[in-house]
């Protein structure tokens, strides 16, 4: 499992996922953001439904953002995404009030592999602040196992 330092930039494949890989996932990274970069987000998983997900997200602190309802991120394809422009939200999004800034770990929940190929591309160069040692990316597959 990848180190769940504050530099962790991570991408979990939500496509055939499982709710207890999940659920071990947020309990091994404890991230401080979750960024679901999804076009229909939703927790209907294998023992996993949006009421337990949100209680996960509470007990580990976590902050959600839903990119649908605060960016209008409706397309997988999105040229926001390659820009960087997207990330540029998600770190002032991260700084407004009552919100715990932009600091790691930080988790993307995709359901398409272009999405990450695309955003490891622009997301580690944007966000910022940017940790002392730079972002770790890291990619998950549906069993929340370690890819890159």
């Amino acid at each position: 499992m990848a180190s769940a330092g504050p530099s962790l930039l991570g991408f979990f494949h939500m496509y055939h996922a499982h709710g207890d890989s999940f659920a071990g996932l947020l309990a091994q990274i404890r991230p401080t953001w979750i960024f679901d970069l999804r076009p229909v987000p939703a927790f209907d998983l294998v023992r996993l439904d949006r009421r337990r997900a949100f209680r996960l997200f509470e007990q580990y602190g976590t902050a959600y953002c839903d990119s649908n309802v605060c960016f209008e991120l409706w397309d997988r394809s999105d040229p926001r995404i390659a820009s960087g422009e997207l990330a540029e939200a998600f770190s002032r999004y991260a700084t407004g009030p009552d919100r715990p800034g932009l600091k790691g770990p930080i988790i993307f929940l995709v359901d398409d592999s272009s999405v990450i190929s695309t955003a490891i591309e622009a997301f580690p160069r944007v966000l910022r602040p940017v940790p002392r040692r730079g972002w770790q990316v890291h990619i998950f597959d549906h069993r929340a196992l370690q890819h890159v």
